[in-house]
Order: structure tokens, then C-alpha cells, then sequence
């Protein structure tokens, strides 16, 4: 769902649709194999995220700006044309922008790309909400670590912040207290089981999210100082709310440093240039993955190789290749796992994740058990196909099977039904949960889905 804890109100001056209308919104992520969606208001008068704004953006910023376009999470492009500001404190306090009645949906008819895309909520319907945002209680992994020091001077004085304005969409009404989200690119969150209630919602964060551009700016940066191949080593980064709300500038500065780094390389290559053309071109890659990919011979290699080895598996029936999932699978895993070393030092090889990908791809494997084969991988280059055969991970798919294991589940936990059945639809997530428990994550997540539903009457 989207929640806005720091609004800034959006006024679309070209809007003209009266009371506004209701777009119907995917529940899940696309790579989440559920299905399911919810009705969100939009109207002329919008939230968004004060840091998803900026008067005057650095480098690399790509939201919203003066004269700048992005996109509305599952809604339309808008432009920002004027900025008004507190008279007295100078404070921007609205942005009037105009939208895009053509891009519904988040595209464009005529091809045009926009870099950013933000959450939002309407003005007229968001509900009122309390977040409290929980972080790690220490600075340091280990605070009695430091000889000399007591513990308690490590504590984190942002380890409980208490946001007391946050607007968050109506479609979180009416569930119980305890039911779990992901607030889109803001964390996880689950509503509080004592204080929450209808008209007085409360929010605890559970988890936040990785911040996949914080943690490219730290690597690419390492990469840089260590081999000045664009991107060889990887670190974990900060949370997303923190990278949009701090303008962190050496850290700016060396992921500029390390783009420009990998700019020289491909000027200096004309095969490097050409593969970060085609990769966007033919691939469908965007910007930001073809410049890692094509940032270095290394890493441009190892993708292209990959490449080679799903289009010969695709010719001996493994199905079509699917370059852009490989292209994810480096960026946002293999590139992460490196931790000091080369592509080179893994024993994982381009072949070997191109299987990997190309098993999920086809259905083979579940998303769950891929992630613990390419671990696997990365420490001792094992074949996929063969930790699949050896360990028994094929995609539990046979419907009598999971039949059996969800009885089991619903006949242990009767007072879950009835409430599920009373109208707490969020307890699917449970049920969901306790099957891929059984089933070591091997189950398909739609057969059980569906097959809950229908023991469950629905």
C-alpha cells in the first residue's frame, strides 16, 4: 500500500475530474506470483513525499523538480511548474504541477521515459495515521566491542521516531489490528495490535527496505578506489529513507566519480559503448542497469556470456531466454555478493546462473528455493540442476499434495478460519506462510492460493 510520511501537497491545476476517480491497483509486486488488487482515490489534490521533491536537485537526483516530469506510482506523469512557498519561513508548502491524461497507468503512448517514479496518496481521501519507525538500537554491530567505552554511548538516538502526520490510503481501514504491510519504498510495517483502531490508526515498521541506489553508490565507489573497473566490490547500504531524506554528498560525489569512471572505460571501448547501446535498445534495459553492465570488460563479459548460454539452453528446449531477468539477477544479487573480490574469485560461473534463472523462469523452481541455490552457488559453484535433483526442490505444484498440507493447516488453527471467514482477509498471509513452511518453499504460491480459497469456501 502507499502511506506518505512527510506530505507535501501536489496540486494538478489541468485536472479536471470532478470528485476524481479510483484506479484499480495491483496488491503484489510483479515478482511476487500472487494476484489480487485494490481500489486507491486519486483526485486533483495530491501527497507526496516532501523528500521526493527538490528546488534545486543534485546529480543524480531524479524525482521531482522544477520543470522535471516523473511518474505516479500506478497513475499518471506529472510536470512541476510552480512552487509556493511560507512567505514568512520560505518553506515550499505546495507544488502546482500539471498531468498527463494519456500516460494512465504509468506509460507513455508517444515512448518518452521519465527516470523517477514516487508514491502518493490523494489529499481528500488519505487517512490519518501515527508511524512509529523503529531502527537498530546500537551505532555499532557490537557496541561492548570498544575498549574503554560503556555500551549505552552507542545507542542510536533515532531508534524509535515517532511521525505523527503521515497520511496513508483508505484501503487500510477497515483491517485488524496486526495486519502486516510493505509501504511502498518505505519498509514494512504492521498496524499496532493494542493502540490501532478505526479513526486512529498506529504503525510500527518492522523492516526497512534495502536501498538498491545507496548500496550501488557504496560499491561503485569501493570499485573505484580498488580495481576502477565501475563495479567490483559491493557493500550494504542504507535504508531508502535515509538516502532520500539526507543529502549525503561524499557519497554523491563518489558515485558520480565512479559513473564517470565507467563512462572513460567505454569511451575508450567501442565494444563496451555498442553493448550499452544494444543493452538498452534491444534489451529493454533501463539506463541505470546498462551502465553497471556495461561499465567494465569484467562484468560486461560475464553478463554477455550468460546471454550465450540461455540462448543455447533456449535451442535444447529449456525456453526462451530472458535477458533482462539475468540482468536483475546480476545487478541486485551476483554484484552484491562480491564483497572485496572479482567476478573471477567466484566460483559461480555465467553459465550457471543463466541455468539458475532460466529454472525460475520456467517455472522449475520457486523464487524462495532460487535464492537459496544461488547462495550455494556463490560459495562453491554448485550446479543448480543437480542441487534441485539431489535435494528434492522441484516446484511442488500437485494439487492433492498441497490439499492434504493445507487441511492439515486449517484443521490446526480452526479459530484463524473463522476469523479469516468474519472478514480478516489479511490471515491469507498466514495460511500462505504456513504452507511454504511445509513445503520448504517448494510449493507453487498460486495453486496453494487458490486452493486455500477454495477449502475455504471462497
Amino acid at each position: 500500500v502507499m502511506g506518505v510520511l512527510d506530505p507535501l501537497k501536489v496540486v494538478l491545476t489541468n485536472y479536471s475530474g470532478g470528485e476524481g476517480e479510483e484506479l484499480d491497483i495491483p496488491s503484489y509486486p510483479h515478482d511476487v506470483p500472487l494476484e489480487g488488487s485494490r481500489t486507491v482515490p486519486f483526485s486533483r489534490e495530491i501527497l507526496i513525499e516532501r523528500s521526493d521533491f527538490s528546488e534545486n536537485p543534485p546529480e543524480g537526483f531524479f524525482r521531482l523538480a522544477p520543470g522535471r516530469e516523473v511518474r505516479l506510482r500506478h497513475a499518471y506523469f506529472i510536470r512541476c511548474d510552480e512552487v509556493l512557498k511560507d512567505p514568512q519561513s520560505g518553506e515550499v508548502r505546495e507544488l502546482l504541477c500539471t498531468y498527463d491524461p494519456a500516460t494512465k497507468g504509468g506509460n507513455a503512448p508517444d515512448g518518452r521515459k521519465v527516470k523517477g517514479t514516487i508514491h502518493w496518496v490523494s489529499a481528500a481521501h488519505a487517512l490519518p495515521a501515527k508511524v512509529r519507525l523503529f531502527d537498530r538500537l546500537f551505532t555499532l554491530p557490537d557496541p561492548e566491542s570498544v575498549e574503554g567505552e560503556d555500551f549505552t554511548s552507542f545507542i542510536n538516538p533515532e531508534s524509535k521516531v515517532v511521525v505523527r502526520k503521515a497520511k496513508v490510503e483508505p484501503s487500510v481501514a477497515d483491517d485488524p489490528p496486526g495486519t502486516r504491510y510493505q509501504f511502498e519504498r518505505q519498509g514494512y510495517f504492521m498496524s499496532d495490535g493494542v493502540d490501532s483502531k478505526s479513526g486512529a490508526l498506529v504503525f510500527n515498521r518492522i523492516v526497512t527496505l534495502r536501498d538498491t541506489w545507496a548500496k550501488r553508490v557504496a560499491a561503485e565507489a569501493e570499485a573505484e578506489a580498488g580495481a576502477g573497473d565501475g563495479l567490483s566490490k559491493a557493500v550494504s547500504g542504507d535504508e531508502e529513507a535515509q538516502a532520500g531524506s539526507k543529502a549525503n554528498k561524499p557519497r554523491r560525489e563518489r558515485k558520480n566519480a565512479a559513473k564517470e569512471a565507467r563512462e572513460r572505460t567505454r569511451a575508450e571501448s567501442t565494444e563496451l559503448e555498442a553493448r550499452y547501446a544494444r543493452y538498452q535498445a534491444d534489451l529493454g534495459l533501463s539506463e541505470g542497469d546498462a551502465d553497471i553492465l556495461a561499465g567494465s570488460a569484467e562484468i560486461s563479459g560475464f553478463f554477455e556470456s550468460g546471454i550465450l548460454a540461455m540462448e543455447a539452453g533456449a535451442r535444447e528446449g529449456a525456453g526462451p531466454p530472458n535477458p533482462g531477468a539475468l540482468a536483475n539477477w546480476m545487478v541486485n544479487d551476483l554484484l552484491g555478493e562480491l564483497k572485496g573480490r572479482s567476478l573471477a574469485d567466484l566460483p559461480l560461473t555465467p553459465e550457471g546462473l543463466a541455468t539458475l534463472v532460466a529454472m525460475l523462469e520456467g517455472g522449475e523452481i520457486s523464487q524462495p528455493v532460487a535464492k537459496d541455490i544461488f547462495v550455494e552457488m556463490v560459495e562453491n559453484g554448485a550446479d543448480p540442476r543437480v542441487l534441485v535433483k539431489e535435494q528434492g526442490l522441484e516446484k511442488l505444484d500437485d494439487t492433492d499434495t498441497i490439499k492434504v498440507l493445507i487441511d492439515k493447516v486449517l484443521d490446526a488453527n480452526p479459530e484463524k478460519v473463522k476469523d479469516y471467514r468474519d472478514g480478516k482477509k489479511g490471515l491469507m498471509g498466514f495460511f500462505m506462510g504456513q504452507i511454504m513452511r511445509e513445503t520448504q518453499g517448494k510449493a507453487d504460491p498460486k495453486v496453494v492460493q487458490a486452493l486455500i480459497l477454495q477449502e475455504l469456501g471462497e
